[in-house]
């Protein structure tokens, strides 16, 4: 008999993470609930990420464990793998230097039995290595909407849709999570929503998602430019959908500014500038009106919490007044100072 798909395959894509990959998996193993299966693919690492993978799937033979070594796929690719080699009803994409909650699948599974959605989404916090809370981000407002979810993390998605329409993960120069969650919430039609943080997303030097020192390719207009093709083809599948259509637009507005500022913090001024205007010819050409979005307001109800209404909402205003560039200067200056995510 064809052995029991599992409710959740959870995924961790490896790289290079000998010192914090156990993390990670030690809080999987902590996990209350246990219908679940962990599927770990290694991108070939060139340090001791695997023996340490191996020694912790040895210590817990108890564990639906399986190990995948893959040539250097690039991230993308490591979790396509992960997606090609999962069986369970939905999957959850972990990063290697990150850890969840005890009760995070528990939780997400609690939802995902509740009405078979095809998306359950969490708040993620964020981190330092030594575990410090930088910021929880309530990535939706009181209009609990899918749209407003732009991370894989602490999400569940239903597995079937991947495979039904073809989703795979591309390399989007940073920009790979905003990607597949919008393509993914293009097909995806109900999801549910628990209002706990349930994943940790540890910022560090070494992880991908960090704000670096220097132009690297998660560097705003090279995170913007690699979507404008794709966010066309989501354009054009969303036509007739006006309420979809509105927050996936309102959704790109508030990655735009992501991109504005959220990394840049430590790029030259004058670079900044430069790169604002090339990314404000991208989103304009995704959606020449995108200042006209009706969710460009301060009112309740709103589909985005409160922190990131307002910073869409003023650099909307500026941006129509066109003091756009100034502000930017004065945020240089501040972010020195204080931790911000939109």
């Amino acid at each position: 008999m064809p052995e029991k798909e599992p409710l959740i395959s959870v995924t961790v894509a490896s790289y290079n993470y000998e010192h914090y990959i156990s993390d990670m998996l030690n809080s999987i193993a902590a996990q209350s609930f246990r219908d679940y299966e962990l599927v770990i693919t290694d991108d070939g690492s060139t340090d001791n990420s695997v023996a340490v993978i191996e020694a912790f799937i040895e210590a817990h033979p108890e564990m639906d464990i399986r190990l995948y070594k893959n040539r250097h796929l690039g991230l993308c690719g490591n979790r396509n793998a992960a997606l090609e080699h999962a069986r369970g009803r939905y999957i959850m994409f972990c990063d290697a230097d990150d850890y969840i909650e005890p009760d995070a699948l528990m939780l997400l599974a609690e939802k995902a039995l509740l009405s078979d959605p095809d998306r359950v989404v969490s708040y993620v916090r964020d981190v330092d290595r030594s575990g410090k809370e930088l910021q929880i981000e309530e990535q939706w407002g009181s209009i609990k909407s899918r749209w407003m979810v732009n991370l894989h993390h602490g999400s569940l998605y239903k597995r079937s849709l991947f495979i039904d329409h073809n989703i795979r993960f591309v390399e989007a120069a940073g920009g790979d999570d905003f990607m597949i969650s919008t393509i993914y919430n293009s097909f995806a039609k109900t999801a549910e929503f628990v209002e706990k943080p349930l994943y940790n997303w540890v910022v560090h030097e070494d992880s991908a998602s960090g704000a670096k020192k220097e132009i690297t390719s998660y560097t705003g207009l090279n995170m913007i430019t690699c979507i404008v093709e794709p966010m066309k083809e989501v354009k054009e599948r969303l036509q007739g959908r006006a309420e979809d259509y509105a927050l996936f637009v309102y959704q790109m507005i508030r990655y735009y500014y992501f991109c504005i500022f959220h990394c840049y913090r430590y790029v030259k001024i004058r670079q900044t500038f430069e790169d604002y205007d090339k990314m404000r010819a991208c989103i304009r050409e995704i959606e020449p009106d995108y200042l006209k979005n009706r969710w460009i307001t301060l009112k309740e109800p709103s589909p985005a919490r409160l922190y990131a209404k307002r910073i869409i909402f003023f650099s909307a205003f500026l941006e129509k007044l066109h003091l756009m560039k100034p502000a930017l200067l004065f945020y240089h200056l501040l972010s020195g100072f204080h931790y911000f995510n939109t």
